[in-house]
């Protein structure tokens, strides 16, 4: 155990070590009332932070993802779940590099839900972005795959759960909800881009249309498995499912909505199911407007 001395200056940082303290009296370094002093061993020696395993804590997009972490355990335990967080070292990966599938890239989620079937839960804290007039977030080609692979391993479903990210803050709302296997039966239909302003790497981009805002989705995972259609058979019964809304259509439904046309002729009118109705109706702000 001795001492070590920091000195920051404009010159940049210095490190000075010493076993004890007769020996640190007698140096002839400068100790100011700004010098930083700590005991340690030797090999307690400071590292900057960029230099480290740490270097990730100065991102605020990765401080907003391990928010969003604490914020689904605590709502978890609200909402009945029993979590158990799942290890990210590289000891545990290896029972399942030799498993069935060993040349297939593979990632954990986060967290195991024990008494909803071990769902594995994946947690994210995304931006979202409006692309033709929906809200959407990216998600990474390469990470669904890896999760694609892992869920074909563990014979368990996985979900991906986000929150919602504005300006690096988390929002602390519910998180929204979408599986592995909802976004592999739409797949087909997700378009495909890269952010270069945020370095996402070739991603889906997935209408937050398709998820469920709704700790229901993992406590009645079956059910929402089951009725989860792919795109193609949803439009059998609406024809524009998923479509953007142009602005003609936004004067016509504001039109309709004013001569008191129900929701049912209106569903059959735009091609659309009756919470996609619904949902313009809330986003043009129609019943403010109309219904006081």
């Amino acid at each position: 155990m001795g001492y070590h001395i920091i000195n920051i200056t404009e010159k940049g940082f210095f490190h000075h070590f010493f076993e004890d303290e007769t020996e640190l009296l007698s140096s002839e370094i400068t100790i100011t009332e700004n010098s930083i002093i700590y005991q340690g061993d030797p090999t307690n020696i400071p590292i900057k932070l960029k230099e480290s395993k740490f270097k990730n804590y100065s991102q605020s997009w990765f401080i907003a993802g391990l928010r969003a972490q604490e914020l689904f355990k605590n709502q978890g335990k609200e909402n009945g779940l029993i979590l158990e967080q799942i290890s990210q070292d590289q000891k545990s990966f290896e029972q399942y590099i030799i498993s069935k599938i060993p040349f297939e890239a593979i990632k954990r989620g986060d967290f195991l839900v024990r008494n909803y079937g071990n769902i594995e839960i994946e947690v994210k804290c995304k931006t979202f972005y409006k692309k033709n007039n929906q809200d959407v977030f990216y998600f990474n080609c390469n990470e669904f795959e890896k999760h694609f692979n892992m869920q074909k391993i563990i014979n368990s479903p996985v979900i991906i759960a986000i929150y919602k990210r504005e300006n690096n803050i988390l929002k602390e709302d519910n998180p929204y909800f979408i599986s592995i296997n909802e976004i592999y039966r739409n797949i087909g239909l997700l378009k495909k881009e890269e952010n270069k302003e945020i370095n996402t790497g070739e991603s889906y981009l997935i209408p937050l249309s398709l998820t469920v805002q709704s700790f229901d989705y993992i406590k009645n995972f079956d059910k929402y498995n089951e009725k989860s259609y792919s795109v193609e058979k949803i439009r059998e019964a609406h024809p524009n499912a998923y479509a953007k809304w142009a602005k003609e259509d936004d004067d016509k439904l504001e039109l309709l909505y004013c001569e008191k046309t129900t929701v049912k002729e209106l569903c059959d009118i735009f091609g659309r199911n009756r919470g996609a109705i619904l949902s313009r109706i809330k986003k043009l702000e129609l019943r403010e407007k109309y219904d006081i």
